[in-house]
């Protein structure tokens, strides 16, 4: 299974304060690259999702001065992904379990009475 994920995170607007808007979110365990495109408002992070998910790379974003698009649109995808990565990262991290341990049943002899 591949741990890596690539996902944009659109947001609105960022503090004019930043002056490496990408320094923090690339700083946080797990994150292999971010990509910011000012024009289109959107981050776009590469990270290894057994280390982090985007959940937590939204949350860094806001403490790093972001603020994410609320649309209707994207509240829902950012909602659908994370229910999906934490279900995802629960399968990745349980340990396997045998599919098939049923005993076969012992073959009756035709001398074997009822």
């Amino acid at each position: 299974m591949d741990n890596i994920r690539h996902h944009s995170i659109k947001y609105s607007h960022y503090g004019d304060k930043l002056k490496d808007p990408a320094g923090g979110i690339k700083r946080l365990e797990g994150v292999v690259d971010v990509q910011i495109n000012s024009e289109a408002k959107e981050v776009t992070v590469e990270y290894d999702l057994l280390k982090c998910t985007e959940a937590d790379i939204e949350k860094k974003m806001i403490d790093e001065g972001f603020t994410l698009d609320n649309s209707l649109g994207q509240r829902l995808k950012r909602g659908w992904l994370h229910y999906s990565e934490d279900n995802e990262q629960e399968a990745m991290r349980a340990e396997p379990k045998p599919c098939c341990t049923v005993e076969p049943k012992p073959k009756r002899s035709p001398l074997d009475e009822d």
